[in-house]
């Protein structure tokens, strides 16, 4: 096997970071068609429930990463209650983040934190995104070993491969602040907003 589980152990890293820094309501946005996704939900979701808080998916289907991040994040300033931390699932899942908050006036990070993953997208976004970055030549030279493992020795047992990963911390997450935004009429039901619809909302 093959690092199916690297991005959840990674995205367990990123989600303590959030909660050494006092958050406390962390919205992840992203999509549960999505694997990638998927599997850094799960850390996240962990980390959440060890510290006995209540995780929240905002799980937006679109085949644009940016859209599901813009989307998503519109979906929980107009339902969500408190949110005062975002864990984007993928750093174009942030960039639409980005978006719906400058849409609605919200400043980062004095407003919400805003996190990623990837750091493929992160130091071009402003301000500068925190992110998790993942070494992509280390993921290829292993993916090229199992293959050839695969070939050699088809009768071997799978394996799980660690793949290196740093937490770059950068200026778009900050101590939580109790000015995070609220709103009335919460549609959320065990911490999964669902969203019907498709395609970027007119404008508020």
């Amino acid at each position: 096997m093959f690092a199916s589980t690297w991005g959840a152990s990674h995205s367990r890293q990123l989600t303590r970071y959030l909660l050494s820094l006092g958050h406390r309501d962390i919205w992840f946005v992203g999509s549960a068609r999505l694997p990638w996704l998927t599997r850094r939900y799960e850390g996240y979701r962990q980390i959440m429930e060890e510290a006995g808080l209540q995780p929240h998916f905002s799980d937006f289907e679109s085949s644009n990463v940016e859209e599901i991040g813009y989307l998503g994040t519109k979906f929980i300033l107009r339902n969500a209650g408190t949110v005062s931390a975002i864990f984007a699932g993928d750093d174009n899942v942030a960039r639409g983040a980005y978006s719906a908050l400058r849409e609605k006036g919200l400043r980062i990070p004095e407003d919400i934190s805003v996190a990623g993953f990837g750091d493929m997208e992160a130091a071009a976004l402003h301000p500068q995104l925190t992110s998790i970055r993942v070494f992509q030549r280390q993921i290829g030279a292993s993916l090229a070993k199992v293959v050839i493992e695969g070939i050699e020795r088809p009768d071997r047992p799978p394996r799980q491969w660690v793949i290196p990963t740093e937490l770059i911390k950068r200026d778009s997450c900050g101590p939580f602040s109790p000015k995070a935004p609220q709103e009335e009429g919460s549609e959320k039901e065990n911490g999964i907003l669902t969203h019907a619809g498709h395609g970027i909302p007119t404008p508020e």
